[in-house]
């Protein structure tokens, strides 16, 4: 399944800072409650982070 990831411009969200090509892991996670989140739809993500306040990566 192909997700989209929303974040700001220094690649945080929610506090959690990401970085280019490292994996990103949990040890449990809840639908809607605990984990990583994404979108399904891209322009989804728009609806959390701004356009003008977002960073695009494309890999």
């Amino acid at each position: 399944m192909k997700m989209y990831k929303g974040f700001d411009k220094d690649l945080k969200c929610r506090g959690y800072q990401y970085e280019i090509g490292r994996t990103e892991k949990e040890d449990s996670a809840k639908l809607c409650d605990r984990g990583f989140h994404a979108c399904e739809y891209p322009m989804d993500v728009f609806g959390y982070y701004a356009p003008a306040d977002s960073r695009r990566e494309k890999r």
